[in-house]
């Protein structure tokens, strides 16, 4: 299951890398960056896995520019800007293989 797991660690990491490029490159609003992102965010703090929100929070902290970041500042709930606030002050960018699971 690991493997698996670490896969899908992966895949978010790229489907959201391809996100934040086709925001950049399509020039979209900033509340429309918030509805591309939203789903992943909302799932990631709903569900209160430390881990999702860590990817997320980083993501948006250190995976998507400063200028698509504060046209979607607005739109983000106080808590997921303040978390992202702490992770642009602790300035650890994490990669994919930071959230992998062990495999035994």
């Amino acid at each position: 299951m690991p493997k698996l797991q670490n896969a899908v660690i992966d895949e978010i990491f790229c489907a959201i890398e391809v996100m934040f490029h086709d925001i950049e490159s399509l020039q979209f609003t900033g509340e429309t960056h918030t509805q591309l992102m939203w789903p992943f965010i909302e799932y990631a703090y709903e569900t209160h896995t430390p881990m999702l929100r860590n990817l997320a929070v980083d993501r948006l902290a250190f995976g998507c520019s400063e200028s698509v970041f504060m046209d979607m500042v607005e739109f983000l709930p106080t808590e997921v800007v303040v978390d992202v606030a702490k992770a642009l002050r602790a300035g650890i960018r994490m990669c994919a293989e930071d959230f992998y699971f062990a495999e035994e």
